[in-house]
């Protein structure tokens, strides 16, 4: 695996270098779609900086300056401000080109290479992991962030909770966890998950 790593990251080398003179142009796609994304996504954000609650609120604005401090896209804070149509078509034109090709199992491996047995599950884009409060997981706390390449805590971000209690998967796009807010989140490849199922296809029935 480690020679096959190696191999891969010299080949996009090769190819960085010989992409050099068009760098311009990736410069100018990743500048406009991630400033279009990040300010699409508003401030309902990491409990960190900021309540759920709290559009107007005073710590809404120290989020709202701390990505603008941060992200290095000269973002708008007026533009600030939840979009879900105008953040899912940035990230779309996002994704023709970043995490492509090998750089995508490159950042992947990275993460595995540092968690190495904490992992629970991986999928092309995802990780979730036994976080033991090591060295090693405080590293992967700190490659967390609102930049392009950067790890998203989507069971914050997404779930409005902070950790996983209970977990089950029977292998990639299946599995099913409860939350510390005891909310059920599952998934199951082949399946809508509509009302119906989500009673057949729980945590216990896995």
């Amino acid at each position: 695996m480690k020679e096959l790593y190696d191999q891969t990251k010299e080949r996009l080398k090769t190819i960085e270098d010989y992409l050099k003179p068009n760098v311009k142009i990736h410069t100018i796609w990743e500048y406009t779609f991630m400033k279009y994304k990040q300010e699409a996504s508003g401030c309902k954000c990491d409990p960190k900086y900021c309540k759920p609650d709290c559009e107007n609120d005073k710590e809404c604005k120290t989020k709202i300056q701390y990505i603008i401090d941060n992200a290095a896209y000269n973002l708008d804070i007026d533009k600030v401000k939840h979009n879900s149509g105008l953040r899912f078509i940035a990230k779309i034109c996002l994704n023709n080109l970043w995490g492509h090709f090998a750089h995508a199992r490159l950042k992947l491996y990275e993460l595995l290479d540092i968690l190495q047995e904490r992992v629970l599950y991986i999928d092309t884009d995802s990780c979730i992991y036994n976080d033991d409060g090591s060295e090693a997981c405080k590293k992967v706390e700190n490659m967390m962030g609102s930049k392009l390449g950067d790890l998203t805590d989507e069971i914050v971000s997404k779930h409005n909770a902070n950790h996983i209690k209970q977990f089950i998967s029977a292998g990639p796009k299946d599995y099913s966890m409860k939350l510390d807010t005891e909310k059920l989140v599952s998934c199951c490849k082949g399946f809508r998950l509509n009302a119906e199922v989500e009673e057949k296809i729980t945590l216990d029935k896995k």
